[in-house]
């Protein structure tokens, strides 16, 4: 028999003097992030090629083509928006026929703030992801900014962690200040009326059990995912 030893979790190339001696009636590969070239010709799985990346093209595709089709598809969309927007209504994006002003600064500095923010978060957050991604550095490389690739990098981790919290706390903050500024544009008292307090008593009781029933489904798959996942020497001390 022929043993062939492969590091990196098997998704870098495949290189050795034996691979003559290697049957393929006994030869098993099974990649965790693709094999950066093909397979060696010995392997019975040598023909399948989504176990292998052989090109650039191959690696990068799906982002290329996601990306690509995002963003033909929102210029199609603001080009049609566009063309039926009345003068002086900036694109039709923020301003349709009909629209009160205030409801338009309304929509405008949520987008501003949502666009600012993503603008300042995002590159940091990916820079992490990319830089703290150790456990494959073969393969498909656009599988590499994720948060299961985080292998001895506790730190990078726990910064991408931190950051994603930070995030969700931004968005809550602007939330809150959307609203503040919703009441400042219209300080009418219908606001505050008491036909909408059964409306209120509705929203609270619906987030008080969306948030419960969420919690109860997420413990079994929380713990299954712990036991299964996380090492002895974890960081966590669990």
């Amino acid at each position: 028999r022929t043993f062939l030893v492969q590091n990196n979790r098997l998704s870098c190339q495949i290189r050795g003097a034996h691979d003559a001696n290697v049957s393929s009636s006994g030869a098993l590969l099974l990649p965790g992030n693709a094999f950066s070239r093909p397979l060696p010709p010995w392997a019975p799985t040598a023909d399948v090629n989504f176990l292998s990346v052989s090109s650039f093209w191959e690696a990068w595709r799906v982002c290329i083509l996601t990306s690509g089709g995002g963003l033909v598809s929102l210029a199609v969309v603001v080009g049609i928006w566009a063309g039926r927007a009345e003068p002086g209504q900036a694109l039709g994006l923020f301003r349709v026929r009909g629209t009160d002003p205030k409801v338009a600064r309304i929509r405008t500095s949520c987008a501003w703030n949502l666009a600012v923010w993503s603008v300042m978060w995002a590159p940091v957050v990916a820079a992490c992801y990319y830089l703290g991604a150790g456990l494959y550095t073969c393969g498909k490389s656009w599988l590499q900014p994720t948060a299961a690739y985080f292998y001895d990098a506790p730190v990078t981790a726990w910064i991408v962690a931190t950051l994603v919290c930070a995030g969700f706390g931004v968005a809550a903050g602007c939330s809150r200040g959307l609203d503040t500024h919703a009441h400042a544009l219209f300080p009418e008292p219908c606001l505050e009326s008491p036909d909408l307090r059964p409306l209120r008593a509705h929203l609270v009781g619906m987030w008080v059990v969306w948030v419960l029933s969420s919690f109860v489904l997420s413990i079994p798959v929380t713990l299954y995912v712990a036991s299964t996942s996380l090492p002895d020497d974890n960081t966590l001390g669990f």
